[in-house]
């Protein structure tokens, strides 16, 4: 992603990057943080998904409190 000045922007912690999508930081959390992948963008992937789910699970309690 690049923001408004053209410089690449990390997708997961914001910061700002020269070409890569995910900077090194995070890449060494997304493979600490799974370490059932061996891969940091099948970690990433398994963490947006869990992110995702986490947010349509808080969406339905959210209308059953109605």
């Amino acid at each position: 992603m690049k923001n408004k000045t053209g410089l690449r922007m990390c997708k997961r912690c914001n910061r700002h990057l020269s070409e890569e999508d995910i900077c090194q930081t995070c890449k060494g959390d997304l493979i600490n943080h799974y370490e059932a992948s061996q891969d940091w963008q099948i970690a990433f992937e398994i963490e947006r998904a869990q992110l995702t789910a986490l947010r349509y699970s808080r969406d339905l309690n959210d209308e059953m409190d109605f």
